[in-house]
Order: C-alpha cells, then structure tokens, then sequence
C-alpha cells in the first residue's frame, strides 16, 4: 500500500515537472518567434574614430517595424544620425539596440506612423526634436542610462499618452506620465495626447519648458502656481485646446513664441512679476480677445484688450479674434512691434497716429480683409516712416487714407 502511494506520489511529481518543462520550453519557443529580426537594407556610416557604426537611415529596408542590429561589418552600432527616419512615413515600430548610446536630433521626426519605440538601456541621449510629431507614438520609456533629452524632443506628439521613466534615472523622472527633471523643478513635458481637461504645474516647477505643452488637443486649461519663474519659448505653441491662462506674479520671463499657434485662446492675464515677453508670442492665436496685464506691471500695459509697452509707445500685440473690425492705435505710440497684428482675421480698418515712426517686420502680415489704414499725418510723413521689409506681406488691395491724399497698395 505504501509504495503504491509512493509510486502515485512519484507520477505526480514527474508529471508536474513535465508540464513545467512544457510550458517553458513552449515559452522559449514562442519567444524565438516573436523575436524580429535584424533588419536588412539600412544604411550605415563609419565612425571618424574606427570603432563603430552610425545608423544614417532607412536605406533599402522594407520592414515596418525595424529591429536595428547591435553589429554592422564586425563593429558596433553606437548611433542613430541626425535626421536618420526623419519623414519615414511607413516605420510602425522600431527597436534599438544595447550599443547604441546616442539618437541624434530629428532622428524620427515626422513618422506620422511610428507607434511604438524601444530604446536599449545603454542610451545617453536624445537629441533635440528626435521624436517631434510622432503623432501616433502613444508611450515610450526612458531608461536610467538616459543623461540628456534635447529640447523639443517629444513636440506635438499629440497621441503620447505617457513618458515612463526608470526609477534608477539620476537626470529625470516620470510623475503621472509626464516627463520632468530629476529635482521636480523643470517641466520638460505633458504628455499630450492625456485625455485630461485640465491641469495643475505641480508647485515644486520653476520653469516651464519649451514645447513643454506642444501638440495638446484636449486639455484646456493649465493652472501655473505662484512659483514659476520662466516660461520658456514655445512652451505652449500648437496647443490646439487651451481657452485661457493666467501668468501668475512670480513669471518674470515669458519666451519667443510661447504661445503662439494657439487657435482656442482666448484670454490672457499677464502677472505684475513679468519683465520680457518674446518676439512671436501670440502670433496665430485667432480666438484671442483679451489680453489683461496687472496694473503693478512695471514694463507691461493693456489698452482695450492690446499689449502695449508700460509707457505706451510700443504696440505689441493686438487681439486676433476681436470681431469689431478697427483698431485704433492711440496717439504717443511710436512703434508698431514685429507681427503685432499679423493674421488678423477680422480686421479691416486700422487707425495709425502721426507719432508712429517705425513698422516692424511682418507687423500686418497676413491680414487679408485689411481695406484701409487712416494715417493721422501727411502722404510724406507716412512715407518718412520706417517700414521693415515684410510689414505688410500676404495683404490684399487696400488704401493709405492721410491728411492730404491717399496710397492704394
């Protein structure tokens, strides 16, 4: 009796570890298949020093989802060049290999199919834009070796739902899928393609990266503590969603284009910390009807919704999507700022006082139901005015109407 129970006990055993065997094996298997290949037909550079290889691009490779291969003649592959996939329109998913250490700026910038990346845990760095309208990339990971991300890296990447960071990485860290420096201090970038309506810069941020919220579709509003200190330029550009913002007291720097292709924007509130605001900053915002500044601003003023020096004498922007038609630019103004009304979708009538003395560049570029501009002064003083090449680019047929005669343009 007992060693029938033994023998049963032995079949047991024996056959518990044949299905464990099984399993493994069928596991091994399946991985072999699922495995890709090294891809074939890409091309290759030499290194200056000898050592190893650059990926410089797509070559003859058919494949959709490539696997990049570790060796190439013998030697290592240590990089992917700039501009290597850039427009790859085809590329589903790509793999990179342990050797490689460095992806070099707009290495995969517009593959518009690209879903899905795998970067090996020996890379240092990402270069700037290297992944910039990725638009279908929905997640990638960030491993420890990471030590530099350029900026732009991820721009308008408008399906990137969330930016994983390895929890060994000394450089950066991943809080709620988004991507910031270690310290919490830098906002590097939102993950665009979140379904979140509205967000809040957590309160250890002091600087909001450039395209740090590029290529949002669905957030509308983003509340920035009383903390930040410098917006940087084109943190917020092409962000398709957001309605409003407030640039709380302690922003003093506010970059080149930061909001500009902003097409929902409608109001702005400028802090009275804000010493500088950018060439282009709201440029192509067509929704935009009120810019507000604090009264405690030292450098900055509103004057019916516009943005104008403190002292009055530079007009800087004016509101795109006011619907009345004329703008009148008030007397002791005495320069018109690059694009301060450029792509004015509205306006057709614009008042310019006698104190003007200079048109910057592209001032009214693109302002295409634009028929008349009312001159204060005489056809020659109007003439005397400096006129940088571009004011007036992208208009249609109007008429200078000054105090003793008219121009048609």
């Amino acid at each position: 009796m007992k060693n029938r129970l033994v023998l049963t006990l032995i079949l047991i055993i024996m056959l518990i570890i044949a299905c464990i065997l099984a399993v493994m094996l069928y596991n091994t298997i399946n991985l072999h298949k699922s495995e890709q290949p090294p891809s074939e037909g890409l091309e290759f550079v030499l290194n200056k020093d000898g050592n190893g290889y650059t990926l410089t691009g797509i070559g003859s490779c058919a494949d959709v989802d490539v696997t990049v291969p570790s060796n190439y003649n013998g030697k290592p592959v240590t990089a992917v060049a700039d501009g290597a996939f850039r427009v790859v329109k085809t590329l589903r998913s790509v793999k990179l290999p342990e050797s490689i250490t460095h992806i070099g700026a707009y290495a995969f910038c517009r593959c518009l199919s690209l879903e899905r990346v795998v970067l090996g845990e020996a890379t240092e760095s990402i270069g700037s834009a290297a992944f910039s309208d990725c638009t279908s990339l929905s997640s990638i990971d960030i491993p420890e070796s990471v030590t530099e991300i350029g900026d732009y890296a991820f721009s308008c990447c408008d399906s990137l739902s969330s930016i994983n960071v390895s929890r060994g990485n000394e450089k950066y860290v991943s809080i709620d899928g988004n991507l910031y420096t270690k310290d919490e201090k830098t906002l590097i970038k939102y993950a665009a393609g979140k379904m979140d309506t509205s967000f809040d810069v957590p309160d250890t941020v002091t600087v909001i990266d450039s395209s740090a919220f590029s290529g949002c579709r669905l957030l509308k509003f983003v509340n920035i503590p009383n903390g930040v200190k410098t917006v940087e330029r084109d943190a917020f550009n092409w962000f398709y969603s957001l309605e409003s913002i407030v640039i709380p007291d302690s922003v003093t720097g506010i970059g080149d284009g930061a909001f500009d292709f902003c097409p929902a924007l409608q109001t702005v509130t400028i802090g009275a910390g804000v010493e500088s605001i950018g060439y282009n900053t709201f440029s192509f915002c067509g929704s935009l009807i009120s810019i507000a500044v604090s009264k405690d601003n030292e450098e900055y003023t509103s004057i019916d919704g516009n943005l104008y020096s403190k002292d009055g004498t530079v007009f800087i922007r004016y509101c795109s999507g006011l619907t009345n038609g004329v703008l009148d630019i008030p007397e002791g103004v005495t320069k018109i700022e690059a694009n301060a009304v450029a792509f004015s979708d509205y306006l057709e009538g614009v008042n310019i006082p006698v104190s003007v003395t200079v048109i910057s560049d592209f001032a009214f570029e693109g302002c295409e139901l634009l028929k008349s501009i009312y001159y204060a002064g005489t056809v020659e003083q109007w003439k005397a005015i400096e006129k940088v090449v571009g004011w007036n680019t992208w208009t249609r047929d109007y008429t200078i109407y000054c105090a003793d005669g008219t121009i048609s343009y």
